[in-house]
């Protein structure tokens, strides 16, 4: 089974309505891992986006953000996803660190200069075990069933932009009732009337607290209750359990 948000958002015909309530997917993606996941756009157009795919039995994952707003922003985050899930398909013997520079390398002639993209991929096996690359995103998190957290500080370039990139697979390990977190900057960096950032530490307590049935919408409805405003940047959040 596939979810993703593939640029839907490209379309100019979505309502206010609609980017209030953003995009949300809750499905089991393989036997052992659920997904949960909602992109909530600042517009009608998204340079957000996330996917999930069991690949004979191995869940490839990831979450980007290219950096910028409107449509023309939206056209590359759509071109790169659509890249990404081909080197997956095509690759999926490969670990993630090269089907990152795989993507780098094809967007070399595509994407303008001085504009890049941040991503996470990852894979996860059904005995838990996990390879993750992080291109210049914000780190992802471990929340143990014992409410304990960990972070994944492991970070290389982001894509389209270094010279000579590089990155590296940080491994992990998730058992039963353990989550993974991967969101994109507009959700820490939201700010409120007073100048004040959401920030990491206020979104790890949240997700510590609220069930695990209530994240998506708990911590959506916490940043726009927070921020009191216009949203101002794309919001992903994507959440892996392991079962």
């Amino acid at each position: 089974m596939d979810i993703g948000l593939a640029n839907d958002a490209l379309q100019p015909s979505l309502h206010n309505e609609e980017i209030a309530n953003g995009i949300s997917l809750r499905e089991r993606v393989s036997p052992r891992y659920v997904v949960k996941a909602t992109s909530r756009p600042a517009t009608a157009y998204t340079a957000d986006f996330f996917f999930a795919s069991d690949i004979s039995g191995v869940l490839w994952f990831a979450v980007g953000d290219f950096a910028g707003h409107g449509l023309r922003a939206a056209i590359f985050m759509a071109f790169i996803q659509e890249e990404l899930e081909r080197l997956i398909r095509s690759c999926s013997s490969s670990d993630p660190a090269e089907i990152v520079a795989s993507l780098d390398s094809a967007l070399r002639d595509v994407i303008p200069f001085n504009r890049f993209a941040t991503l996470v991929v990852g894979r996860a096996f059904p005995d838990g075990s996990m390879g993750i690359v992080n291109a210049g995103h914000c780190y992802p998190f471990v929340i143990h069933g014992d409410g304990s957290l960990n972070l994944i500080c492991s970070r290389g370039p982001v894509v389209g932009l270094a010279p000579s990139p590089a990155w590296h697979q940080q491994s992990l390990r998730l058992s039963a009732g353990d989550r993974l977190i991967v969101y994109t900057d507009g959700i820490v960096e939201a700010e409120s009337e007073e100048g004040l950032d959401f920030g990491t530490e206020r979104l790890y307590s949240l997700i510590r607290t609220l069930p695990h049935e209530e994240v998506l919408d708990g911590v959506m409805d916490a940043v726009r209750q927070f921020v009191d405003g216009p949203q101002v940047d794309d919001m992903t959040l994507f959440v892996l359990r392991a079962e």
